[in-house]
């Protein structure tokens, strides 16, 4: 959930326009969900970190699994958003 959360935050960069279509990156963002990754994992593979959360590592195909399912919330929101603009266009064209 928390992978996903980081990658939703891209979403919230433009509430109705596209992310892909934004002119300027925004490097503090990049650099903190990159943060918030490397974090992420070391809560999961550090033992004493683990130990206090009562977690157990996840295995590299959990990994994949786990970053692929939090990746594609991106397009699923940017498919919303589309449809958004698309009725928002409807209305007033």
């Amino acid at each position: 959930m928390s992978m996903c959360e980081i990658f939703h935050a891209f979403n919230m960069r433009a509430q109705r326009g596209s992310i892909f279509r934004l002119k300027t990156p925004n490097l503090a963002m990049w650099g903190a969900a990159v943060l918030s990754l490397i974090m992420t994992l070391a809560v999961i593979y550090i033992p004493a970190l683990a130990a206090m959360f009562s977690l157990s590592p996840l295995a590299l195909r959990e990994i994949a699994v786990s970053l692929g399912l939090s990746a594609a919330v991106i397009p699923l929101v940017e498919l919303v958003k589309a449809v958004e603009r698309a009725i928002e266009n409807n209305r007033v064209g």
